[in-house]
């Protein structure tokens, strides 16, 4: 049985990279992308034969828990980042919701929704600079 991923953010720069990856590996490929980016699927125009894409939002609780009954990956890789730092500092609640909250939102779905499942999943979550803002970093 072919692994499926599943890759929230699939349209962004990362997650279009990703998705190209996990294809050459001969993974099955879902990715989410927001409905406010629908005319900006440039990035994955080449795959868009060989990608189920799903419409949402990592920010709505409904949104995440169709697409993993949906996509039933086995992996689950977190690209979806809010990444204009203009809007980061202008709207902080959404920046912390979008960076923060819907990651838990995403764990507490796979852990209280999937039993045995979760067993076996495999999620990435790369964090975003912009958690951490101006804060200096220590030497060794």
């Amino acid at each position: 049985m072919t692994k499926r991923a599943l890759v929230l953010g699939c349209n962004g720069q990362d997650g279009s990279f990703l998705c190209d990856i996990l294809l050459e590996k001969g993974l099955e490929v879902h990715g989410l992308y927001r409905r406010s980016s629908t005319g900006n699927l440039s990035r994955i125009a080449h795959i868009r034969d060989r990608i189920t894409l799903h419409q949402g939002d990592v920010t709505d609780g409904v949104s995440l828990d169709r697409v993993l009954a949906d996509a039933f990956p086995d992996e689950i890789y977190f690209e979806a980042d809010q990444d204009s730092v203009g809007w980061s500092h202008a709207l902080p609640s959404y920046q912390m919701d979008v960076t923060a909250t819907s990651v838990v939102r995403l764990l507490e779905l796979v852990k209280d929704g999937w039993g045995l499942y979760t067993d076996t999943i495999k999620i990435f979550i790369p964090c975003s600079a912009m958690m951490f803002g101006d804060a200096a970093f220590m030497d060794g």
